[in-house]
């Protein structure tokens, strides 16, 4: 006979407990339980985001996203992941909680009702060495649901606007919410800057950041934004061939979602010119600075500046 489900939404207990009367191991993020038909799912609104689960946090269609299994590489659909994807066709239901220091509380039952619940995005792993692949399961309530202080995913399908930390360069590191090493962002942030406050002076122009959200619920941050001249610009801290590659690839995916007239990149020195060649063969310019007394050159694709 199964074991019927007797905790009720907001409920909070032990989380031994929970697995007393349900199943499930006590340690793992999702736990699949063999003794009741349930796959039982942890969420932290503190903790998460240490192990690389970035994601987790509702959203405005009333859907909770989900991080899936795995710390370290690509997360693959097997064990836990393939526990979440296939329950209904299993005949199991999706618990959720929020961990609370040895308890637990009970948020509700979800689903997962078709494929396209499924997202992929990437998120660092916990070694904090690389960035890899996981899975975002789109959890769809069952029901009512407990919202208690579980976070709230960013929103939105277009880049919004934001100020550049001119006069802040740590922040501004800390807001990239990249893997490069810190003494490179601070290097770039301090590029970055010298930048904004030569081209502002010069050209008389405003300069912004762009926030982008992906489906998932992640934010990527573009380096500079020209107002006047919709020019959109990924820094580097270094004109080498791989941050020019790098830089490349993360320009050419920004514009995907910022409106703009033109594309470069900026670099400390003047790059390599086969790498100028490459960033011109993909529309994108190069902007360098001459010395550190914040003077600046470019070599301009599609030139903004003079349309």
């Amino acid at each position: 006979m199964a074991i019927e489900w007797s905790i009720a939404v907001g409920e909070t207990l032990l989380r031994r407990e929970l697995h007393v009367l349900f199943g499930g191991g006590r340690y793992g993020g999702i736990e699949p339980s063999a003794k009741s038909p349930n796959v039982l799912l942890f969420t932290s609104a503190t903790a998460g985001a240490q192990f690389g689960y970035n994601f987790d946090g509702w959203h405005s269609d009333g859907t909770f996203h989900y991080t899936g299994e795995g710390q370290l590489g690509d997360q693959l659909m097997l064990n836990g992941n393939r526990a979440v994807r296939d329950h209904i066709d299993e005949g199991r239901a999706l618990r959720l909680f929020e961990k609370d220091g040895t308890n637990v509380i009970y948020v509700g039952e979800f689903e997962i009702p078709n494929e396209s619940y499924v997202l992929i995005d990437e998120a660092p792993d916990i070694e904090k060495q690389s960035l890899r692949s996981v899975f975002v399961f789109r959890l769809r309530p069952v029901g009512e649901s407990w919202r208690g202080d579980l976070p709230h995913a960013p929103e939105g399908e277009f880049a919004s606007s934001i100020a550049i930390e001119k006069s802040n360069v740590e922040s501004y590191v800390l807001q990239r919410q990249t893997l490069e090493p810190v003494t490179a962002l601070r290097a770039e942030a301090g590029l970055v800057s010298r930048y904004v406050t030569w081209i502002e002076s010069k050209y008389k122009v405003t300069t912004l950041r762009q926030a982008i959200p992906t489906a998932a619920g992640h934010l990527m941050y573009t380096d500079i934004f020209v107002n006047e001249t919709r020019e959109l610009i990924e820094a580097k801290a270094s004109s080498s061939r791989e941050h020019i590659r790098t830089a490349l690839g993360q320009v050419l995916d920004y514009a995907r979602y910022v409106p703009h007239s033109s594309l470069a990149v900026l670099t400390p020195t003047r790059p390599a010119g086969e790498m100028v060649e490459l960033l011109a063969s993909h529309g994108v310019g190069s902007t360098w600075e001459l010395d550190r007394k914040g003077q600046f050159d470019a070599i301009r694709v599609a030139d903004a500046w003079t349309q």
